[in-house]
Parts: C-alpha cells; sequence; structure tokens
C-alpha cells in the first residue's frame, strides 16, 4: 500500500492455522476498509486446509505472507512483529473482523491528534448466544486492575511498533496470556494508553482464552505472580472479588427499585428472560467444558 503524507502507516497481522473461511472474513473485513495507508501481514501456521487457496485469492492485497509451523499464536505474531513496517500494529487474527469500514480511518485521525500515546484501545463485539451483539468495554484511564479482568482484547488494540523493541516482544512461555503480559509490562513502563471512544473488532471467540481448563488457572496464577509478585496477587483477587460482588448488589438494588413501579405482569416476564438467560448461559458452558 501507498504511504500518504501525515497519516500513521499501520501493519495488520493475521495469525493463521487451518481456518480457511476464519482468515477469508478477516481479509475481506481489511479489503473494506477506507484507509488504505496499511501492510497486510498474514502468519500462516503451515496449514493443511483451503488457506492457502484463500491466500492466492487475496494475493494482490497481502504485502508479506509466511507459512511454516510455529511453536504457538504468540510466536506466530512475534514473527509478525519483526516483518512489520508500520508505525503502528494491530493484531486481527483469523476469524476476526473489524467492526465496521471506517475504523482505520478514524482510528488514524485520532492517533494524529495524539501522537505522544502509545497504544489505543476501542471496545470489542462479540457475538452472543442468541445470535446478538455484546459489547466488551475497557475504562479509561487504563489500570493495571482492569488488566486482571481480561477485558482489553488485542484484536482492538493499536500499538506503536517501537514498544516491542523497547520492551521486547511477546513472551512465548505464556500460551495463553502472553498479550495480558505485554500490556501490564506497557502499564509498569509508564506507556500511555488512551481509549477510543468506539468498537474496533468484532473477536470470533472460542480461542485459548475462552476454555477453562486447569491449564488456564495455572497460567493466569503464573501471570500475576511475575508481574506484580504473589503477595499483591491475591491482594488483587480479593479486590476483584469485592468488585464483582458490589456490581452484583448493586444490579440486584437497581432491579429492585425498578421492579417497585412495574405491574406484576412485566415483573414475572422480567423473571422469566432472566431465568432464560441463566439456562442458556449454563448449556453454553457445558459446551466449552
Amino acid at each position: 500500500m501507498k504511504r500518504s503524507r501525515g497519516s500513521p502507516f499501520i501493519s495488520i497481522m493475521t495469525v493463521n492455522r487451518n481456518h480457511a473461511e476464519g482468515l477469508r472474513r478477516t481479509l475481506a473485513s481489511v479489503g473494506e476498509q477506507t484507509f488504505r495507508d496499511f501492510e497486510q501481514i498474514v502468519i500462516d501456521g503451515g496449514s493443511t486446509d483451503e488457506s492457502l487457496s484463500v491466500v492466492s485469492t487475496f494475493r494482490e492485497k497481502i504485502n508479506h505472507y509466511l507459512s511454516e509451523p510455529d511453536r504457538g499464536v504468540y510466536h506466530a505474531m512475534n514473527k509478525g512483529i519483526a516483518i512489520a513496517s508500520g508505525a503502528y500494529v494491530i493484531f486481527l487474527n483469523s476469524g476476526d473482523v473489524f467492526a465496521s469500514g471506517e475504523i482505520l480511518a478514524t482510528a488514524s485521525e485520532v492517533m494524529k491528534r495524539d501522537p505522544e500515546r502509545d497504544l489505543f484501545y476501542g471496545s470489542t463485539l462479540r457475538k452472543s448466544s442468541d445470535d446478538g451483539v455484546v459489547v466488551r468495554e475497557v475504562p479509561e484511564p487504563l489500570r493495571v486492575f482492569d488488566l486482571y479482568k481480561f477485558r482489553l482484547c488485542h484484536q482492538s488494540v493499536f500499538y506503536k511498533r517501537v514498544l516491542f523493541d523497547e520492551l521486547g516482544g511477546y513472551d512465548e512461555s505464556f500460551h495463553i496470556y502472553a498479550d495480558i503480559e505485554f500490556n501490564i509490562r506497557c502499564l509498569q513502563a509508564g506507556r500511555q494508553a488512551r481509549r477510543l471512544g468506539f468498537a474496533v473488532s468484532l473477536y470470533e471467540g472460542g480461542g485459548m482464552s475462552s476454555r477453562e481448563s486447569a491449564e488456564l488457572g495455572s497460567e493466569r496464577e503464573r501471570l500475576w505472580s511475575k508481574c506484580l509478585g504473589s503477595s499483591v496477587s491475591r491482594d488483587y483477587e480479593h479486590f476483584a472479588w469485592l468488585d464483582a460482588e458490589y456490581r452484583r448488589l448493586k444490579g440486584a438494588e437497581d432491579w429492585i427499585e425498578t421492579a417497585k413501579l412495574n405491574p406484576l405482569w412485566k415483573n414475572i416476564a422480567l423473571v422469566c428472560q432472566w431465568r432464560w438467560k441463566r439456562v442458556c448461559k449454563t448449556r453454553r458452558w457445558g459446551r466449552v467444558r
């Protein structure tokens, strides 16, 4: 892609392995962007499905393509970082798509007006079990405590490329939470983050961090012990529980106040709706496990 004077050049990195249909959706989404000052990098882990055919279809829109076995998704992302020449990078992996065709154009305008910031993050959309859309919001200012809740999705973050030179790449000893560890590193190094006032991506879900397992718990514990120390990590766990409990009770209090103003039939309908959502959630988590 040609670079325009005054606009930040962006590297879009897409990691893929045997997910041809997801790769097709991602590359089509990138192609719909009205902003053109970017390069598309595809790092493939040696796929044996139709991924190569998809790459051939989009070959004129792909600036760098590498296909070889890797040690995992973060190893692949580190390969992409080594290739990237953009001032900013974003990781839109196979199956993820931009929330609209104006995302890069809108984000680039914010970057031009605020060049001192090191990363820009937006909210993330995810499809719900009832075919709706759930919005994952991230507060501002961004704190380590917010990252403890794992609410910052790399699909919706634009990083300055130089961050990876100065702070190092993803820690590949983490198979699931290496992106969280890097975000914490950025904040602990005093790097400045700014929230974008819009959703950046719709992510597919179903990835490594969406599964519950003994490995997830073990890696999560190791992450916080490394970044905060074991004693501080335990305090964060306690504060996170208190925060969740406060939100639960506040929600119940608000519901009760609303229920006092509702007719009986409406409250019955609301309880039935709540119960149905709980059943759907239980079934969904049962499938994941």
